[in-house]
Formats: C-alpha cells, structure tokens, sequence
C-alpha cells in the first residue's frame, strides 16, 4: 500500500517547494532592502528607457506609400514603432 501521508514528497515536488521557498526569500530580500517612505512614492517619474545596440529582430519595416517620410516597424515581440525623421529616432505606439 503507497505511503498517503500528508508531509511525504516526490523529489520533484521537493524541488518546486524549494524553488518556491527560494524565490519567495529573494523577493522579500529585495522588498525589505529598499523601504519606501511616503515621500519617495512621489519621487520618480516613470519613462522609456532608451537601450543603445539592444538586440531583436525586426521582421517588418513598412514604407508609406501615402505620405514620404512615414516609416513603421515591427518587433519579433509585438512591438510598434514609428520613426521620427528629424531626430531620427523610433517613437515606441504600444508603450
């Protein structure tokens, strides 16, 4: 007759409650390392962040045939962009 006891694991059982347990102490670490008072909450102002030579993959660059100068592009993960000819920079849509 197997063993029915509650506290009996499988080892991959094990390994999930450890993974688990692990993670779960690293984000309390990282909580409790960086405690937030009233004024920080107001503190910062959330923005694009600009990564020089990041990697991807751009499946599709589309011209338009409408208006010169109107260039779109899209990511391997969903994103859009549209490029910005005077500073020659990609506007991110979907952000």
């Amino acid at each position: 007759m197997p063993n029915t006891s509650p506290l009996t694991l499988s080892s991959a059982q094990f390994g999930s409650v450890l993974r688990f347990i692990g993670v779960a102490a690293f984000l309390l670490a990282a909580f409790m390392a960086y405690p937030l008072s009233a004024e920080d909450s107001g503190s910062y102002r959330f923005q694009n962040v600009v990564i020089g030579g990041g990697g991807g993959f751009i499946p599709g660059i589309v011209f338009s045939t409408a208006q010169p100068g109107l260039v779109y592009a899209r990511t391997d993960i969903g994103g859009a962009y549209r490029l910005d000819p005077p500073s020659g920079r990609w506007i991110p849509l979907l952000d």
